[in-house]
Formats: structure tokens, C-alpha cells, sequence
């Protein structure tokens, strides 16, 4: 565990802002396919 955060630690700015980025489009993919799952009518928008 701490070596997970030694690497966090040594992260920078550009690093950390692309891992949340990452992070992000990620969670967006995933509530992108849950919608589509709830809602099968609308289709792909």
C-alpha cells in the first residue's frame, strides 16, 4: 500500500491530470452504457 502511494507521491501535474481524465471518460462510458441499458427505445444517441 505504501508503495501505491510513493507512486502517487511522485506523480505530476500532467500525470495526475491524465489519470483523471482517464478516470473521467471512463465514468462517463460507463453511465453512457447504463442509460442505453435503461433506456433500449432511444437507441444510440
Amino acid at each position: 500500500m505504501q508503495s501505491l502511494l510513493a507512486d502517487a507521491d511522485a506523480l505530476d501535474g500532467i500525470q495526475l491530470y491524465a489519470l483523471t481524465d482517464a478516470i473521467e471518460s471512463y465514468r462517463d462510458a460507463v453511465i453512457a452504457q447504463e442509460n442505453a441499458a435503461f433506456t433500449p427505445s432511444r437507441g444510440e444517441d
